[in-house]
């Protein structure tokens, strides 16, 4: 039952983020979160209280003058979901 929750979970959320809607990670386990983000490469997440989170499978996804940090989410299994890595700016 647990794998066809997650697949289903995963589907939907893939699907979210081909047709550009936002996935929800609060409502999406933190594996799903996860395995869209390594599938997608990089992809913009709904990550709770109307914020969005660019989220990246490696820093290849990031400019030149950026630097990887990971990224938490909260999840619907997960309130700390190491969700993927974010892009950010070096500091001069």
């Amino acid at each position: 039952m647990k794998v066809l929750m997650l697949s289903v979970s995963l589907i939907a959320l893939a699907s979210m983020a081909h047709s550009t809607a936002y996935a929800d990670t609060e409502k999406i386990p933190c594996a799903s979160v996860q395995r869209v983000v390594s599938d997608m490469g990089a992809i913009v997440l709904n990550t709770g209280n109307g914020q969005f989170d660019r989220l990246v499978r490696d820093g290849s996804f990031c400019s030149a003058r950026q630097v990887t940090e990971q990224a938490f989410t909260v999840a619907l299994d997960d309130r700390y979901c190491p969700a993927g890595l974010r892009c950010e700016d070096l500091v001069n």
